[in-house]
Formats: structure tokens, sequence, C-alpha cells
């Protein structure tokens, strides 16, 4: 299987808010006030109460928020 493919099977992988916020670097309240804001990963519901997030799209969402240098975060 090649890299990119692998890369594919990565991303579709769901992991729980919890470990995205870990993965992320963010406090679980921070990632909330993101996604209250609208300015969070795209979430799946798992269950009523529980949501997780794939890992290609908390990648995506980390990409959007790089910047060059601190002075222009």
């Amino acid at each position: 299987m090649s890299t990119s493919n692998l890369q594919l099977l990565h991303d579709d992988v769901v992991v729980s808010f919890r470990d995205a916020c870990r993965e992320a670097g963010v406090s679980i309240s921070t990632m909330r006030r993101k996604m209250a804001a609208g300015d969070g990963p795209r979430v799946i519901y798992l269950s009523t109460r529980r949501i997780g997030i794939r890992r290609g799209d908390l990648r995506r969402w980390m990409a959007t928020r790089e910047v060059r240098n601190v002075g222009s975060a």
C-alpha cells in the first residue's frame, strides 16, 4: 500500500473529542469556544452525547491556523 493510501486511511480515523484536543494542543474549553464561534474542526456525532473528529479534518483545521511568524497572529 502506498504512503498516500495510508494517509487517506489515517485521515478517516475518528478520534474522541478529548483526544482531538490533546492532539491539537488545546484545552477542551478552548476547543468548545472555537466550535461555538464556528471556528473549529468538523465533528461527527457518535451518539447523542458524544462527538468525534476525523484526524484528517483535525489536521486540515490545524493547517488553517498556521502563521509564518507570531507577530501576524
